[in-house]
């Protein structure tokens, strides 16, 4: 309604933001990670990822894998994915991750390109859908928006390569408004590893659904599922270095 109303254009989920309007998406989080400082968040908490729910659906994936009678290479690339999610999950369950110990807010909890309505000069006048907005640590709605705004192909939230510059571009932005802590730069860097781990729509859709979903792209190797864990290390020095 607003982009017809208005005479707005609005990226849709894959497109790949200017820098421009990276660091306007980052400094409007920002604010209204600052505004619902003054709200309670939702009264229903509902954790991002659950554990149990993770490790239950990567285990019904692999028992569907194993009953096919033939299976191609990306099954038994996606095998040798699962049994590393599933480790790391036993592990370390996401309920008791130290980025939980944060500061809570509601957090839009979607905040991708194709709930941001940009005009013709690339302000932003409106945000959407907030359906999955959820009381947590800001960190998570952070993480999850580089994941979805910094994106090289277009594979599952904390799957698949990112844009470094951008990332730093994003956090920059970002920072300039509403500074990160020392606690949750660590938790930051922390988050996008445990995330990388538990996500599992893509699996779920791919194999259990029989469909994908909003054109998402197969991570094709073993270093594209677990982008995010290979490269902690650059993560932890550019948000060092962003924040």
């Amino acid at each position: 309604m607003t982009e017809h109303f208005e005479g707005v254009v609005a990226a849709d989920t894959q497109t790949n933001l200017s820098d421009v309007q990276l660091i306007e998406a980052a400094s409007q989080l920002a604010k209204l990670h600052q505004f619902s400082r003054k709200y309670q968040g939702p009264k229903y908490q509902r954790l991002p990822f659950q554990s149990k729910k993770s490790y239950n659906t990567l285990n019904s994936v692999l028992r569907h894998i194993n009953s096919k009678p033939e299976k191609d290479d990306f099954d038994k690339l996606v095998v040798s994915v699962i049994r590393k999610k599933i480790e790391c999950i036993a592990k370390k369950p996401f309920e008791k991750q130290n980025f939980l110990l944060g500061p809570r807010m509601m957090n839009h909890g979607d905040y991708h390109a194709g709930n941001i309505v940009f005009d013709s000069s690339d302000h932003i006048i409106a945000v959407l859908d907030f359906e999955f907005c959820v009381d947590m640590p800001r960190v998570w709605d952070i993480a999850l928006a580089i994941t979805w705004l910094c994106q090289k192909d277009h594979t599952e939230a904390f799957c698949g390569p990112n844009d470094l510059r951008k990332i730093a571009v994003f956090l920059s932005a970002y920072n300039d408004v509403y500074p990160l802590s020392c606690d949750e730069q660590t938790y930051l860097n922390t988050l996008y590893i445990s995330a990388s781990y538990h996500s599992t729509y893509f699996l779920e859709h791919y194999y259990l659904r029989q469909r994908t979903t909003q054109g998402l792209e197969k991570c094709n190797n073993i270093s594209d599922w677990f982008w995010w864990v290979e490269h902690q290390g650059d993560l932890r020095e550019l948000v060092c270095e962003s924040c």
